[in-house]
């Protein structure tokens, strides 16, 4: 699954973009992202890598949840996935996002 998702957002670039536009209304995210610029020493355990923010190696999604629910819907969806439960979308999903 981890891989799958690797792949999709490899392949496709734009979910950077989808992700990195969800940091714009979200001014936790921001504080974070400034603080970290300015004092890498701040928030231990965030990286500030290509303008996407990681928290113990998992991708910050922003607090909208527009892309979160199509992130579920992908995940869900995946041929290798089976249409595995919502649940187990969503939990093999917190590995990689947070």
């Amino acid at each position: 699954m981890i891989g799958c998702l690797t792949t999709i957002i490899a392949i496709n670039p734009t979910w950077f973009d989808h992700i990195s536009e969800t940091y714009r209304g979200d001014n936790q995210i921001k504080k974070i992202v400034v603080e970290k610029i300015l004092n890498k020493e701040n928030w231990p355990g965030y990286l500030w890598i290509y303008g996407i923010l990681r928290c113990k190696n998992r991708i910050v999604i922003g607090s909208t949840r527009e892309l979160g629910e199509k992130l579920v819907v992908l995940a869900h969806d995946l041929q290798i996935e089976r249409h595995a439960r919502v649940q187990n979308s969503y939990r093999r999903l917190k590995i990689v996002f947070c």
